[in-house]
C-alpha cells in the first residue's frame, strides 16, 4: 500500500516503486518460492458444504457489523475462519485487532436486479481475505449464469454489467470486481486488514454459530476465538447505523467515515496529511471541521467540513462526485450512496453548526478561558456537577437548576436508571 510510482533504476534497469506512505523507495524483487496456486472455482476452496444455500464447513463462522460498507446496493454475507482451534484473535477496544497467520475472511455479494425486490437477487461474487505472515491478500470468484458456482477472477479484475429496474425505470448498473492490487489498497496493515472486524462492527446481537441471537464479541469469547476476556459489552464502543434515529448524527457519521473512508484516512494510511477517520479520535482532534485541503479545488474557501455550508464542505462535494472531483470511496463503486449523502447533509446543516470545543465553550460562558470559573473541575453554580460534566451534557454552568440528575427506582420488577435534567 502506498504505492504512487514505478521507474527503472538506471544502473541495472530494475523496477523501483516509490511507497509515498513509507517515505521510501522500494525494490520488486523475485520471490524465491511461487507458493500454492488459488483454487479456480469456489466449490473447489472448501469453504462450503452446500453452495446452493451458501452452507459453510464446520470452522467456518457467520458473522455481521453494524454498518456496512458501501458496495452499490449490494446485499452481504460474511463469514470468517482462523487455520487451528488452539489459534486465537487479539482483542482490542479501539485499536485493530491482531489474527493468526491463514485467518480468512468471506464476503459474498448478491444485487437486486430490482431495486427492492428480493426475489429479484442475483449472486454476483464472493470475495476471500487470507491473513499472511506479511500482511494479507485477496481473491475473487464471480458467479455463473446458472448461479450453481463461481470461477477465479484474473488479478486484473474485472467490469461486468447488469439491467436493473430502479423505481420502474431500466437502466444498467456498472460493476466493477476489484483486482488483487485492489484488496490490498484497502485491506492495509494500518486499518488492521479485515476492515469489519473489529469492537465497533461486532459489538452487536446476531445468530453467531447457528445458535441463538447473542452479542457477537461475548459469543466469540465464549467459544475460545479470543486471547483473553474482553469488557463487558455495555462498556464497548459500536457503530450506529445510519437509519438508527435513535442515534445522535453525529455517531451515526462518524461510523459511516470510519467504515468507509479509515483504510486510507488514518496515521500510516494511504492519505498523508489529512483527516483522521477513526470513530476514537474526537471530533476536535479529527481535523473534519474546517480541516484544511491538500487540493481546495476551484474555490479556496471550501474545506473539508464547513458547518452550515454544504457547498463548500468537500467531504460531501467528494461524495457526491461532480465534475473535476472523483468520487469517495474511490474503487469497485458506481453508484452515488443517496442516503450517506442525505445523512452528511443533515450533520452538516445541524449537529455540526452547534459544535464547540471546551475553549469555545468556556468563552461563551464564562467570557475568557481564563475566567476564574472555567476550569474543567470548577463547579460554578453548586449543582454538584462541575464544568467537565456542564460541557458534555449541554447545560447551563451558571444555573443552579439546569443539571442532569440520577434517578433509581424500580418498573415491572426491573431496576430503572435513568438521568433526568431538571
Amino acid at each position: 500500500t502506498g504505492i504512487v510510482a514505478f521507474g527503472p533504476d538506471p544502473r541495472n534497469g530494475d523496477i523501483l516503486l516509490c511507497d509515498l506512505a513509507a517515505g521510501q523507495v522500494k525494490r520488486l524483487v523475485a520471490s524465491a518460492s511461487g507458493g500454492q496456486p488459488l483454487p479456480p472455482t469456489l466449490a473447489e476452496t472448501g469453504a462450503f458444504s452446500d453452495l446452493a444455500t451458501l452452507t459453510p464447513h464446520a470452522g467456518i463462522v457467520a458473522y455481521a457489523p453494524n454498518v456496512n460498507f458501501w458496495s452499490d446496493h449490494a446485499i452481504k454475507r460474511r463469514w470468517f475462519s482462523v487455520p487451528e482451534v488452539t489459534q486465537t484473535m487479539g482483542f482490542s477496544r479501539d485499536a485493530p485487532w491482531s489474527f493468526p497467520e491463514g485467518t480468512v475472511w468471506i464476503k459474498h455479494f448478491d444485487l437486486e436486479l430490482e431495486r427492492g425486490n428480493p426475489g429479484s437477487a442475483r449472486r454476483v461474487e464472493t470475495r476471500f481475505l487470507v491473513k499472511t505472515a506479511a500482511g494479507s491478500y485477496g481473491a475473487t470468484y464471480v458467479w455463473d449464469e446458472a448461479q450453481t458456482n463461481a470461477t477465479l477472477v484474473a488479478s486484473e479484475g474485472l467490469d461486468m454489467h447488469f439491467e436493473i429496474l430502479d423505481g420502474g425505470v431500466a437502466r444498467t448498473q456498472d460493476w466493477r470486481v476489484p483486482g488483487r492490487a485492489d484488496c490490498i489498497t484497502c485491506h492495509t496493515p494500518a486499518a488492521g486488514h479485515a476492515l469489519s472486524f473489529t469492537t465497533r462492527q461486532l459489538n452487536r446481537d446476531y445468530p453467531i454459530a447457528g445458535g441463538a441471537s447473542r452479542n457477537q464479541i461475548r459469543a466469540l469469547e465464549e467459544m475460545g476465538y479470543l486471547d483473553a476476556p474482553v469488557p463487558d459489552r455495555h462498556t464497548l464502543p459500536w457503530h450506529a447505523p445510519g437509519d438508527d434515529t435513535t442515534q445522535s448524527l453525529e455517531s451515526r457519521v462518524r461510523a459511516y467515515l470510519e467504515v468507509n473512508c479509515v483504510q486510507c484516512h488514518l496515521p500510516g494510511g494511504s492519505a498523508p496529511n489529512t483527516w483522521d477517520a477513526r470513530a476514537s479520535v474526537p471530533l476536535t482532534e479529527t481535523r473534519l471541521l474546517h480541516g484544511i485541503l491538500n487540493n481546495s479545488g476551484t474555490d479556496a474557501g471550501n474545506r473539508l467540513v464547513v458547518p452550515g455550508d454544504v457547498d463548500h464542505s468537500m467531504l460531501l462535494l467528494r461524495l457526491r462526485g461532480g465534475p473535476g472531483l472523483n468520487r469517495m470511496p474511490p474503487l469497485a463503486t458506481s453508484e452515488l450512496d443517496e442516503a450517506a449523502v442525505d445523512l452528511i447533509t443533515a450533520w452538516i446543516q445541524s449537529e455540526a453548526t452547534d459544535f464547540q470545543t471546551y475553549a469555545e465553550w468556556q468563552v461563551a460562558q464564562f467570557g475568557s478561558t481564563n475566567h476564574s470559573l472555567a476550569g474543567r473541575d470548577i463547579d460554578a453554580d453548586s449543582d454538584f456537577a462541575d464544568n467537565e460534566l456542564e460541557f458534555l451534557t449541554g447545560t447551563d454552568p451558571n444555573d443552579i437548576q439546569d443539571v442532569w440528575r440520577l434517578g433509581v427506582g424500580a418498573r415491572d420488577g426491573l431496576v430503572r436508571v435513568t438521568f433526568d435534567r431538571a
